[in-house]
C-alpha cells in the first residue's frame, strides 16, 4: 500500500487534506493529484462557512463528499466520550447533529480498532486540541499496513507509526491531553470509516 503524507496549507483544511490523501490512496484521484489545488477544490466545497474561524469541514460534508466520489462510509460515535465534547463545544455539537440528521447519516457504536480497517478502510479520527482555553477539532487519518496503523496529522504533514493497543489506547479517552500523531490531543470519540 502507498501511504501519503501531505501538511495542509490553511489552519481549518485538515479534513480536505485528509478526503485528498484517502482518494489517491484508494484509487480514485491520482497521486499526482495531492496538491494544494485540490485541497483548497475539496475545502472550498465543503467547509462549513466562509467566515475565518469557522471554515472547518463537518463531519457530514465530509462524508458527503466521499460518498459522491464513490466511497462507502460508517460514522462512528463513542458517547460517553463525546458528551465532553457536547458540553465544551455545544453549539458545535448541535451543529454537528444537525448536519448528520439533514444528510440521514445514522451514528453507529464506538469504533473498534480491530475492525475498523477491513476492505482496507481510511479511519478519519476526530480529535480535539484546546486553543486560548476553547476546545477545537481537527482530523487525523488513520490507516492500517503491514499489521501497524499509520496516522497522518495534516498539521504538518507526519506519518507517524501505532500499535492497536496505542490506538484503543487514544481512542478510549482521557481528561488530558495526550502526544498523538505529534502533537497534544483528547480523543473527541468521533470517527468515520472509509472504503
Amino acid at each position: 500500500m502507498a501511504r501519503h503524507s501531505y501538511p495542509q496549507s490553511q489552519q481549518q483544511s485538515c479534513t480536505a487534506v485528509a478526503i485528498m490523501v484517502t482518494l489517491a490512496e484508494l484509487g480514485k484521484i491520482p497521486d499526482t493529484d495531492i496538491n494544494k489545488p485540490t485541497e483548497m477544490k475539496i475545502w472550498g466545497l465543503t467547509k462549513r462557512s466562509a467566515i475565518q474561524g469557522k471554515e472547518e469541514i463537518m463531519p457530514h460534508s465530509a462524508i458527503l463528499y466521499l460518498t459522491s466520489e464513490g466511497m462507502k462510509t460508517e460514522l462512528h460515535q463513542n458517547k460517553m466520550i463525546t458528551s465532553g465534547l457536547k458540553q465544551a463545544a455545544a453549539d458545535d455539537y448541535k451543529e454537528y447533529k444537525a448536519g448528520l440528521k439533514s444528510a440521514q447519516i445514522t451514528r453507529s457504536g464506538a469504533l473498534d480498532v480491530t475492525t475498523a480497517f477491513k476492505d482496507d478502510a481510511r479511519v478519519f479520527l476526530i480529535v480535539g486540541f484546546y486553543e486560548s482555553q476553547a476546545l477545537k477539532t481537527h482530523t487525523v487519518l488513520l490507516r492500517k499496513d503491514n499489521g501497524k496503523i499509520w496516522a497522518m496529522n495534516p498539521d504538518g504533514g507526519t506519518d507517524t507509526e501505532y500499535s492497536e493497543a496505542e490506538v484503543l489506547n487514544f481512542i478510549s479517552g482521557q481528561t488530558n491531553p495526550v502526544n498523538f500523531a505529534n502533537r497534544p490531543y483528547l480523543s473527541a470519540g468521533i470517527a468515520y470509516r472509509v472504503w
